[in-house]
């Protein structure tokens, strides 16, 4: 079994995909392997990520399109590694970030997701802003309640994130999520193991139109994930009241 996975779930990525594949491809670690999940795509992905001669590339295509969560769950079922990431098509990685990530659960029996922090951009790459998430170590449960009561992602997405596997078992994205799939599926794998933020920057998180979250989240997606996200990992009177201060200040300022 080798050491790292990254794993690529993709539709219709071409025109970012390669920017990310060389990113991992540049990393002072090595000992890693890409495997690229392609969810039927359309366009020229398959011959983009092809075009990379190098071993640690696998290319994997799905015969049809089984939607964006049965894309990563299907990562998460052919995974044969120590550690995985699973790298979103679009984001770029920052020079040193999987040593550093390896390094921390390596150091840290305990830890079964470190995150890090990001530079956000626009499609181009240009910066526009930050992320930042919790902060050095958590055990896992106080960084779960922190997300509740706050309800806000502070784990951070898939790209942020590196997962020990022995941790993942049967936990898969829920499919009834869309905006807060990521995070609950974070929190689900922090009620068995602890948390740690390397408190670097670690990648370049491109936002542009076509993006999942731009397509498939839109503000009522994102409410009702709200509601869900609370109810599935915690009922406080005061996460309740704080959705539906943001709904109805939404509703009478539209923001």
């Amino acid at each position: 079994m080798i050491e790292l996975q990254i794993l690529i779930p993709t539709y219709n990525c071409a025109g970012f995909i390669g920017e990310t594949i060389a990113s991992v491809l540049s990393q002072s670690y090595s000992e890693f392997e890409i495997v690229v999940v392609d969810n039927a795509s359309t366009d020229n992905t398959e011959n983009i990520v092809k075009s990379f001669f190098d071993k640690r590339v696998k290319y994997l295509r799905n015969i049809t399109n089984i939607g964006a969560i049965g894309n990563h769950n299907l990562c998460l079922d052919i995974l044969d590694a120590t550690y995985i990431k699973i790298l979103s098509a679009d984001d770029v990685l920052m020079p040193g970030i999987l040593k550093k990530q390896v390094d921390a659960l390596n150091l840290h029996p305990n830890v079964g997701v470190v995150s890090c922090n990001c530079i956000v951009t626009d499609a181009s790459l240009t910066r526009i802003g930050e992320a930042t998430y919790l902060n050095g170590y958590w055990k896992g449960e106080d960084a779960v309640n922190k997300c509740v009561r706050k309800v806000a992602n502070l784990i951070g997405a898939p790209s942020n994130t590196m997962l020990r596997t022995s941790i993942i078992k049967n936990i898969r994205f829920d499919s009834k999520l869309k905006w807060y799939g990521d995070l609950d599926f974070a929190c689900q794998l922090l009620l068995n193991s602890d948390y740690l933020n390397i408190d670097d920057y670690g990648f370049y998180y491109r936002r542009h139109e076509k993006s999942d979250s731009v397509l498939g989240c839109n503000k009522k997606v994102r409410f009702q994930d709200e509601f869900k996200f609370v109810l599935i990992n915690g009922s406080y009177l005061f996460s309740f009241t704080r959705v539906i201060f943001r709904y109805a200040r939404a509703f009478i300022f539209n923001r």
